[in-house]
């Protein structure tokens, strides 16, 4: 807009003798839409009145960042801190930040390294040994690294790239989530580095560069065609060239190429991704992937069967291996309290310890004393927007379920599931909770005692997130029902009093607030 803006004036000021200016303030957070269906554009809630009072404070031309905002996009931008701001009816001044300059983004690049690899010794040693065994049999392997959000895939591929780019040729990109056309992006990217194509040169230049790289015509206009150059071509014919490509490239020595993120990778490409490691068995090829374990949903028989095909699961830090990542963030005394209040919101999860770690750092007054009410209260925004993306991705029955199991509670029996959500008549219970299992946001944990077998949330935070997800008239409604159904269904619940008292108090509370 800046820029757009900058070359309108260049017209106008000569023409007109006027200029535009304009003030931007940008926060992040939650806010009330209406329904695009129906022609309601209007976006309202405090999130928006924190970002229209940042935008009357800027000056003409500048952008002014929320706190929540800076957190989020802090490592892509540069930055200086302003004094805090005093906002309209906001009682507390808000911390501020004016924008200077947006660095350029590498989709493909490597993430931003902030701390040691921890407690990943043996998936790292897997991943030398497969590439060992490809370069010394001169073949084809294809490693899945699965894991959920956090974990660190993409740090874990990081380091191994690293550690062999003495003796490789290497290629990363990404699969994206969102935009149309992006079927071969991650693709596009590679042939990009692969070529040293710059997006500023012209179709000539690309096209020399496409015929330097491959050596052949027919393969160039193929690969120019993914870059968006005139042509159409059939993904058949996509295919070949790929294969041609990743030929030419493996002549000089062993390659790797690693696609990030392909749980959001359309089906052609991944069919694409199939096709080069079985076309290319005799080559020293090691391509590697990462992935949630929603691929497994869309492909279950993504690796079973298949020689020279690797799993690398990652699991949660032990507490041994937890404490040693916090222990290399941390740049001052936390204090025990702190310190375990962040273990038990951490759960082993490295990006959740990073970022809670960084939050109380830097929120004052929390970080003296980090308790897991501040914990619960201050979920980072990263977080936030990372775990209210995959509930996004839910289905209405499985979003309707897990709703009701955050107002029930972080452990949730089953049984009552059904009830909570309103949807006694659908799907069978047992069907959608075994969907949540797979794709990562409960677990079954089973009991020893004869009692029913319960649920619980893998993560606190997922719980967390559901629960502020859910709107507030919902939430009266279900804490209504969880009285009810604790009324009916009590044997075997400690303090089953206390908990219904607790559901029938927060309901009243939301519908107070409600009027």
């Amino acid at each position: 807009m800046q820029s757009a803006l900058a070359t309108l004036n260049q017209d106008l000021e000569p023409r007109l003798g006027v200029t535009l200016m304009q003030r931007i303030g940008v926060n992040t957070g939650d806010v009330v839409a209406g329904d695009l269906s129906t022609d309601q554009r209007l976006v309202s809630g405090d999130t928006m009145n924190v970002a229209a009072r940042l935008q009357q404070n800027a000056m003409p031309g500048e952008v002014i960042l929320s706190e929540s905002t800076h957190r989020l996009v802090q490592a892509a931008v540069t930055t200086e801190p302003l004094q805090p701001q005093t906002l309209k009816g906001k009682l507390q001044a808000a911390r501020a930040y004016r924008l200077r300059s947006v660095r350029p983004v590498t989709e493909s690049g490597p993430t931003e390294k902030r701390a040691p690899l921890v407690g990943r010794g043996a998936e790292l040693l897997r991943l030398h040994e497969a590439l060992d065994q490809t370069i010394r049999g001169g073949f084809c392997q294809l490693a899945t690294v699965l894991g959920t959000p956090g974990l660190g895939k993409s740090r874990l591929i990081q380091e191994f790239l690293t550690e062999a780019s003495g003796s490789t040729r290497q290629l990363r990109s990404r699969c994206l989530p969102y935009g149309e056309g992006i079927t071969f992006w991650p693709l596009a990217d590679v042939i990009r580095q692969a070529g040293s194509i710059r997006s500023e040169d012209g179709e000539a230049e690309v096209r020399t560069k496409l015929l330097a790289l491959v050596q052949d015509s027919a393969v160039a206009d193929r690969l120019g065609s993914v870059l968006g150059l005139a042509g159409s071509h059939s993904v058949a014919e996509i295919f070949w060239a790929t294969g041609r490509l990743m030929e030419h490239l493996v002549a000089t020595g062993p390659l790797i190429v690693v696609f990030d993120d392909i749980h959001w990778a359309e089906p052609t490409f991944l069919d694409l991704i199939e096709h080069i490691t079985q076309l290319l068995r005799d080559r020293p090829i090691m391509v590697i992937v990462a992935a949630r374990h929603d691929l497994l949903e869309r492909r279950p028989n993504w690796i079973d069967d298949k020689d020279r095909w690797l799993r690398v699961e990652l699991d949660a830090l032990s507490e041994i291996d937890s404490m040693a990542l916090l222990s290399s963030l941390v740049t001052h005394d936390l204090g025990d309290q702190a310190v375990a209040a962040i273990m038990r919101a951490g759960e082993g999860n490295p990006l959740f310890i990073e970022q809670m770690l960084f939050m109380l750092a830097e929120e004052d007054g929390v970080a003296s004393t980090g308790s897991s009410t501040d914990l619960q209260n201050h979920i980072p925004p990263t977080l936030a927007a990372l775990l209210s993306a995959r509930l996004d991705r839910l289905s209405p029955g499985e979003r309707s379920a897990i709703e009701a199991a955050a107002v029930f509670g972080y452990l949730f029996d089953p049984a009552a599931v059904p009830y909570l959500s309103g949807r006694e008549a659908g799907e069978a219970p047992d069907a959608t909770l075994n969907k949540l299992v797979r794709k990562q946001f409960i677990q079954q944990r089973p009991v020893t005692d004869g009692s029913r077998n319960s649920y619980r949330f893998r993560h606190i935070l997922i719980r967390d997130t559901a629960y502020q997800a859910t709107l507030k008239r919902r939430r009266a409604a279900v804490h209504r029902r969880c009285a009810e159904w604790l009324r009916r269904h009590d044997a075997g619940i400690v303090a089953v009093d206390e908990l219904e008292g607790f559901h029938l108090e927060q309901a009243y509370l939301y519908e107070k607030q409600l009027g």
